[in-house]
């Protein structure tokens, strides 16, 4: 199913990476886009969002990062890879 073709596919990789949203939040009233982050859930694959960019309205959005199913741990050196080169924050402000 599924899940097995996404655990084939991340053995080729480390992690993947993608934007985790489709662009920063949207005012209360408004509808928010699909989320593109919903099917690493599906296919049970670790994943977190970290913050990266701002939005021309000021607000942040981030990337999602992927690993293989069970490499949770990998995942996180990965993030603390990210952090010590100063790509991603150590806190949810991007530009802090």
């Amino acid at each position: 199913g599924l899940i097995t073709w996404a655990d084939q596919l991340m053995g080729q990789y480390d992690v993947t990476v993608s934007l985790a949203t489709a662009g920063s939040a949207p005012l209360r009233e408004a509808e928010e886009p699909r989320d593109p982050s919903l099917m690493w859930t599906l296919m049970h694959l670790p994943t977190v969002s970290v913050p990266k960019f701002v939005a021309k309205d000021g607000l942040p959005f981030g990337i999602q990062i992927v690993a293989r199913k069970y490499n949770d741990l990998k995942l996180l050196r990965f993030i603390d890879f990210l952090r010590e080169l100063g790509e991603v924050p150590s806190g949810p402000n991007p530009l802090l």
